[in-house]
């Protein structure tokens, strides 16, 4: 079997084939964080020559909060006009809020974007070469048709866009991890994190 072969069959069995059994109910709900976790460690260990938190430049960053504001506020009023805008996480269960808000950069957007970033671009691009950030953005989007409604799949696809053209201009995990993070932090803020947590 040719390499480049063995590289198609993982990209159909990790990134098409395990989100239709979870979408389409074949496998269990639990599968979803057993199978993430295999991911996490196969990526991990593709990538285990490589430099993967060291790329970081604060010009970037400055450029991600300022798209943050203009792109959060959109978001915003998105949720206004679809009359979902509500703040009661943040007010009624502000604890719980304060420890969503700091553990979801860390562990779930981390994750997300090392998986679907950092080993994606790495082990893909030359097969899937100009098309690299439409199918990056459409699969992770894809995924999150495991959540009830369109929101989830209509968020993420802008979202993924937005990360995956991060990510190929800058190369850098920790500031998409951080992009991803915000975007996701205002999510549950607002009131569209339900959209994201019903399985």
């Amino acid at each position: 079997m040719s390499k480049n072969l063995k590289i198609w069959l993982e990209f159909f069995l990790i990134f098409v084939i395990f989100p239709t059994l979870l979408i389409f109910k074949i496998l269990p709900k639990s599968a979803l964080y057993l199978g993430f976790l295999l991911i996490f460690f196969w990526a991990f260990y593709i990538l285990r020559n490589e430099r993967f938190l060291t790329k970081f430049n604060p010009k970037f960053l400055i450029l991600i909060l300022a798209r943050f504001l203009i792109f959060g506020a959109i978001l915003c009023v998105f949720a206004l006009n679809l009359g979902k805008f509500n703040l009661e996480l943040p007010k009624n269960h502000t604890k719980f809020w304060l420890i969503l808000i700091f553990i979801y950069p860390l562990v779930s957007a981390f994750t997300q974007e090392f998986i679907y970033r950092k080993f994606f671009f790495y082990r893909y691009s030359e097969i899937l070469r100009s098309l690299i950030i439409p199918i990056n953005a459409l699969l992770f989007a894809y995924l999150h048709l495991l959540y009830i409604g369109y929101l989830a799949f209509l968020l993420t696809l802008v979202g993924g866009t937005l990360f995956a053209l991060t990510y190929k201009r800058t190369n850098s995990l920790i500031l998409c991890a951080i992009e991803h993070g915000i975007y996701g932090d205002l999510v549950f803020t607002i009131g569209l994190g339900r959209y994201f947590y019903q399985v």
